[in-house]
């Protein structure tokens, strides 16, 4: 992320608590809007800003990170879910548009596979779950089975019945 789109979280106009927060009644409309975009984007990324933390705290710091983590305020398996899925996706085949959770749905697949569904999920408009049945399916082999393609896409009823 570059600074033009961080540059509103340090405005003089708001202040950050942990809880909320706090804007300034003289916060001129664009501004304001700015800020708005500021934290829509950071929601999206956060999972992979921590992940991309924690390997770098890992790499560089070694054990000395493990009280890092623990000022995070995150449960222990949360974040090292982050590091799985950053670790697994590099920066330059992560998808801006698409959520940390279809990109943690991908990871466990090889980098070819990643992004050959994460360009699906784009252009289909996959949620997580109808990629998770993706990936179960590439995973088992049950593209090859004759109910390939028999499976609802919405809800993974079976429909050949069996």
């Amino acid at each position: 992320m570059n600074d033009l789109i961080l540059s509103p979280l340090q405005s003089v106009y708001i202040e950050v608590k942990p809880n909320g927060l706090i804007i300034a009644p003289d916060t001129p409309y664009s501004e304001w809007q700015n800020i708005g975009i500021a934290l829509q984007l950071l929601g999206t990324w956060i999972e992979f800003a921590l992940g991309d933390w924690l390997l770098f705290g890992e790499k560089r710091y070694g054990e000395m990170y493990s009280q890092a983590i623990a000022e995070t305020g995150k449960p222990y398996g949360t974040l090292t879910n982050y590091v799985y899925v950053a670790k697994a996706i590099e920066i330059s085949r992560r998808q801006e548009n698409v959520s940390f959770s279809h990109h943690a749905a991908v990871a466990s697949l090889s980098p070819d596979q990643q992004d050959v569904l994460l360009e699906r999920v784009k252009a289909e408009k996959l949620n997580v779950y109808q990629l998770r049945q993706e990936v179960k399916m590439l995973k088992h082999g049950a593209a090859n089975t004759p109910a390939a393609g028999r499976i609802c896409p919405q809800c993974g009823y079976d429909l050949t019945g069996e």
